[in-house]
């Protein structure tokens, strides 16, 4: 049963009610819980979301500007490779070495001694040969090296066998084989008693004469005469026609012989013992050889370069 005046329910009989104080509850330790207090969530207000994406953008606009100034500097520390174009300037073609007309000429010597016997090797370059009468060319600065040519008679003062400058025929006669043509410019030096280039000298204003033949093809030409001489020669050597010159008194034979053991190729004789020789050396210096015959003598002749 319940009782009308009481919210506490009733009790049966056989049951008892036990009624505490809280200071009863205190002393025997039953302490009743302490009600649990939950601390609110903090909400982070609207306006500091603005605040924030200003603070942003004012730290990328740093970093924009201090990028910027670096590479205007010239600051290389970002890896950024900086390009400049720069105009190139034309080629400019190297000149040549002047050849030919255009360079220096002058006259190469070279001294040796071959077989025992010495010998003087002339070699002119960037120069023209060509043939002339008189002695006059002596006496010309032009010519880097001028040496008589075509042998004179004694008994009529005429040149010894065919004879041709500038494509006029000034001496006819076949008593030598060999010859040497000159048209335009570059030199023929054979031995035939007939050959074609005498007539092309004529056609084209050449030069042409004859005189005893020494060495053809690499093979010595034997001659009559055996007199002993200082002697000289036109001869091809290395493909380059020079003038060869002995200094001791040689026969035919023996200068042949010299010449081929040289490594002459083509060679016919020039006027020799004492007969005047002059060349204009690489320093300027002038290199003579032999005495100048008189004025007087009829039909001296030489061949020279200039």
């Amino acid at each position: 049963m319940t009782d009308q005046h009481s919210n506490t329910p009733d009790i049966r009989d056989d049951e008892i009610r036990i009624i505490m104080s809280d200071k009863f509850r205190i002393l025997h330790d039953e302490i009743p819980p302490k009600p649990s207090f939950v601390y609110p969530k903090p909400r982070f207000p609207r306006w500091g979301w603005g605040v924030l994406a200003v603070i942003v953008v004012l730290v990328l606009a740093l970093i924009i500007l201090i990028v910027r100034s670096l590479s205007a500097d010239g600051d290389d520390t970002l890896g950024e490779t900086v390009i400049t174009e720069v105009e190139e300037s034309p080629a400019v073609e190297e000149e040549a070495p002047a050849t030919g007309a255009t360079a220096v000429p002058f006259t190469s010597l070279t001294d040796t001694v071959v077989g025992g016997r010495k010998l003087t090797v002339l070699q002119p370059h960037n120069a023209v040969a060509k043939l002339v009468l008189g002695d006059s060319i002596l006496d010309a600065v032009e010519p880097v090296l001028v040496v008589q040519a075509a042998d004179v008679r004694r008994d009529n003062g005429q040149i010894a066998g065919a004879y041709v400058i500038n494509g006029e025929m000034l001496g006819r006669g076949k008593a030598k084989s060999g010859f040497c043509a000159i048209i335009n410019g570059e030199i023929t030096i054979g031995v035939a008693q007939s050959t074609p280039l005498l007539e092309r000298v004529t056609e084209e204003n050449g030069f042409f004469f004859r005189q005893y033949p020494l060495v053809y093809e690499g093979e010595i030409i034997e001659n009559k005469l055996k007199n002993k001489s200082q002697r000289k020669a036109l001869a091809t050597l290395n493909d380059e026609v020079v003038v060869v010159l002995s200094h001791d008194r040689l026969s035919f034979l023996d200068f042949s012989r010299a010449l081929v053991d040289l490594g002459v190729k083509n060679a016919i004789y020039l006027v020799g013992s004492s007969a005047y020789l002059k060349a204009r050396l690489e320093d300027g210096s002038i290199y003579e050889f032999g005495e100048r015959a008189p004025s007087a003598f009829p039909n001296l002749n030489y061949i020279f370069w200039q």
